[in-house]
């Protein structure tokens, strides 16, 4: 007798998963999120209480970009875990902030399976530790209070903008492959020693300060950025600003 075979189709998705702690203090159960979705491309947060919202990406009628909508979320129990789950169809998620979610803590933030993801943002309550190495079209960063020790984007080179602010755990940066890179703010990353910048980098924005940077380090990135003029620089050990 033959035996029958029945193709079993696979729907890929774009999915993030958070896992956070409720703190007990004043606003400690609240959350929020963003999302930027590709036009009618739908995603749906589930905040691991039961709770779940779903928006479709579109246009704003003014300007023509993609809109940002706001998630917020209170939370039943406070000093409890949850697990924040969004899905979301496949490629529709361009960007994801998370930077109203500083009054808990963040123990995961897992962004490797939205390869479309352009866009980064997240701060918590603590250091949290960040993995974009698989978000090859992330163009801008910013993650407050990294808990990694060393930091490499090799595998982001279009990476336009990378804020570290007050990622006191970091000790190196790896930015040898990130031609693009123009901005670049590491002010009070207390530990920060060692930065590799690409020999044909493209920054012209520096925020620094409260570093340990190596000098030789340090004397690199100032000719990387005066070769790039206009450049911005402002020196938060000294409150130095120049714009040349």
């Amino acid at each position: 007798m033959k035996e029958k075979y029945t193709a079993q189709k696979t729907n890929k998705m774009d999915e993030i998963k958070i896992d956070i702690h409720t703190i007990d203090w004043t606003e400690g159960e609240h959350s929020g999120l963003s999302l930027m979705l590709a036009k009618g491309k739908t995603a749906t947060v589930a905040w691991g209480d039961g709770r779940k919202e779903s928006f479709v990406g579109r246009l704003d009628c003014l300007d023509g970009r993609l809109v940002w909508h706001k998630f917020e979320h209170y939370y039943p129990c406070k000093n409890y875990d949850y697990t924040i789950d969004i899905c979301a169809e496949d490629n529709a998620i361009i960007g994801f902030s998370g930077m109203t979610m500083f009054e808990q803590n963040t123990f995961r933030v897992d962004v490797s399976l939205c390869p479309s993801l352009e866009v980064f943002e997240y701060s918590t309550c603590g250091t949290f530790p960040l993995d974009v190495s698989h978000n090859h079209r992330l163009k801008k960063i910013d993650a407050r209070e990294v808990a990694n020790e060393k930091l490499d984007f090799s595998a982001n080179p279009l990476l336009e903008e990378l804020n570290l602010w007050g990622s006191k755990n970091v000790v190196s940066l790896k930015l040898s492959k990130n031609d693009q890179l123009q901005k670049l703010i590491i002010p009070f990353c207390e530990n920060l020693r060692r930065i590799a910048l690409s020999n044909n980098s493209s920054l012209n924005w520096l925020v620094y300060g409260y570093n340990k940077l190596h000098t030789r380090d340090k004397e690199f990135l100032l000719r990387a950025l005066k070769a790039n003029k206009p450049y911005h620089l402002e020196d938060m050990d000294n409150d130095f600003t120049s714009e040349c």
